[in-house]
């Protein structure tokens, strides 16, 4: 009998609090959400004694252990190493855009355009090296606006014509500093920085 009425004084209780509650909200725009909150917790209120003697707690306590278990299970099953080896692979992916992009900025320096760059990179990411650049091999073209485009009447070429060695010296002395600059940049030796340039 005395449980019965602790529960009666705690719903009167609470609707004394709710009554003080929407005297003090004034705004129209307020009371429909005090409202609402206010009627969850009288069901739950008037709930309470009933799921007691029901012994509904100890249900819903089972019902909820056993989602949590349900949950732990499917997020077990999910392969966190794949999705490990996907964000490595996006970050190399953008590492060498990153760096194919730097290298386009150096042969622009030099007067010429990149074709084709092709990276080998360290992928092995237990290794201390990884990331690290391996080789470079590049596929320059000539950057020649349309106004630097001549056309010169053909002459008759001659094998000893020392100035088609000076225009293949031209294009070495680019290729060269190009080396040189991808060397220092990122810290690889210029035997493993291969530079073709195509007309």
């Amino acid at each position: 009998m005395e449980y019965i009425y602790t529960w009666v004084k705690n719903i009167i209780i609470f609707l004394i609090l709710v009554n003080i509650l929407s005297n003090l909200v004034q705004s129209a725009n307020y009371k429909k959400y005090t409202k609402i909150f206010t009627g969850m917790v009288l069901i739950i209120i008037v709930i309470a004694p009933i799921s007691k003697i029901l012994n509904l707690g100890n249900k819903l306590d089972f019902n909820f252990n056993s989602e949590l278990v349900k949950l732990d299970t499917r997020l077990s099953d999910i392969d966190f190493g794949d999705i490990e080896n996907k964000k490595n692979e996006l970050i190399l992916n953008e590492y060498k855009d990153e760096i194919t992009n730097q290298i386009k900025d150096f042969a622009l320096k030099e007067g010429l355009n990149v074709k084709s760059v092709d990276l080998k990179i360290n992928e092995e990411t237990s290794d201390n090296n990884y990331g690290k650049i391996e080789n470079i091999n590049i596929i320059l073209t000539k950057n020649l606006s349309d106004s630097q485009i001549k056309v010169e009447k053909v002459k008759k070429i001659n094998i000893k014509d020392k100035t088609s060695k000076n225009n293949n010296l031209n294009e070495s002395i680019s290729e060269i500093n190009i080396k040189k600059a991808l060397s220092d940049f990122y810290n690889i030796s210029t035997n493993n920085i291969n530079i073709s340039t195509q007309e």
